[in-house]
């Protein structure tokens, strides 16, 4: 019955970077970014098999991190994402190029940080020890680290206790 354990059609993959919603619907729409048989961005019907493009809203141009240090978050997320700082002023720095998206945008706030992220990133990562403690090396943390139907991955959180997660697709 559709949305009842894990997607097991044409090679989509559950977990972290796998998102199935609608439980208890009559029909799950399966996102899969990891799946080949599937086009960039498209949803699946799981139940009926097909593909069908949808007319987007808009692009996704750059995530936003609320952060309490700019200098030490801007030097944490470039080491971790492998990317330059493109600009930077008083309250913000962009982690990667405006002009290649999506970039990081990280946004200096005067709350500090105090519940779980609603909504967090993922890195696919080739091998997730070294990834973990490259991000350790860098001032992140590991709250938990998990694996499941074939895919483990470590809950970070970067020095400002925003999470994210390094993804291992086996």
């Amino acid at each position: 019955m559709a949305g009842e354990g894990p997607p097991e059609k044409e090679g989509c993959l559950p977990g972290p970077s796998c998102a199935v919603a609608g439980a208890g619907a009559p029909v799950a729409r399966v996102f899969c970014p990891q799946s080949e048989k599937h086009s960039a961005g498209q949803e699946r019907d799981t139940v009926e098999g097909n593909t069908t493009p949808r007319e987007p809203v808009g692009t996704l141009h750059a995530v936003v991190l609320d952060v309490d240090d700019l200098e030490r978050s801007g030097r944490f997320w470039s080491e971790v994402l492998g990317k330059g700082i493109s600009f930077k002023a008083d309250s913000y720095c962009r982690v990667g190029r405006g002009d290649d998206p999506p970039s990081l945008l990280l946004q200096k706030v005067p709350e500090l940080h105090e519940r779980k992220n609603r909504a967090h990133i993922d890195l696919d990562v080739a091998d997730l020890a070294p990834a973990v403690q490259k991000v350790e090396r860098l001032g992140g943390s590991r709250p938990a680290q998990h694996a499941e139907y074939g895919i483990a991955w470590a809950v970070m959180a970067d020095p400002d206790g925003n999470e994210f997660c390094l993804v291992q697709h086996s």
